[in-house]
C-alpha cells in the first residue's frame, strides 16, 4: 500500500521565481552577444570571443544575483533609515517637552514659592506664636486654645 504524502504549499511562485530568473538570463546573455562585441565586454581578462559559453552564462548569472543582493541591501538601509528617523522624531519631540516643562517650571517657580509661603503664613497665623505650633499636650508647661 502505498501512502501519498501531502505536498505542503504551493510551488508555482518557485516555479514563476525560477522561470523568470531563467528569462533574465537568458536576455542578459542575449544582450552581451548582441551588443557586448568588440573589445566592450571582458571577463578575467579575456575578451567575448575568447570566452566560452558557459563563462558568459555564468557572469550574466552573478550580474542578476549581484542585482538582487543589492536592491535587497538598499531596500534593508532604507528600513534602517526610516525607523532611524522616526526614532529621531520621536527623541526630538521628548527634547521639546522637557524642554517646555523645564521652562515653566523656571518662570512659574518664584510664584508657587510666593504662594507657598502664603499658604504656610495663613496656616500659622490662627497660633500666638511658633512654640504652640509644636507644643506637646503631655507638657504641663504647654499652653493650648480650649
Amino acid at each position: 500500500m502505498l501512502e501519498k504524502i501531502q505536498q505542503r504549499g504551493n510551488s508555482s511562485a518557485a516555479t514563476l521565481v525560477l522561470v523568470i530568473f531563467v528569462l533574465l538570463v537568458a536576455a542578459g546573455t542575449w544582450a552581451v552577444y548582441q551588443y557586448g562585441g568588440d573589445a566592450d565586454v571582458i571577463i578575467n581578462g579575456k575578451s567575448l570571443e575568447e570566452l566560452q559559453p558557459w563563462e558568459v552564462i555564468g557572469a550574466v548569472v552573478i550580474g542578476i544575483v549581484g542585482l538582487i543582493v543589492g536592491l535587497a541591501a538598499g531596500l534593508v538601509g532604507l528600513l534602517i533609515g526610516l525607523v532611524a528617523m522616526v526614532v529621531s522624531i520621536v527623541l526630538g519631540l521628548i527634547g521639546v517637552a522637557a524642554g517646555l516643562f523645564i521652562t515653566a517650571g523656571v518662570l512659574m517657580g518664584p510664584f508657587l514659592l510666593l504662594a507657598a509661603i502664603i499658604l504656610l503664613m495663613r496656616r500659622q497665623g490662627g497660633n500666638s506664636s511658633a512654640e504652640a505650633a509644636y507644643c506637646d499636650p503631655s507638657d504641663p508647661n504647654c499652653q493650648t486654645e480650649q
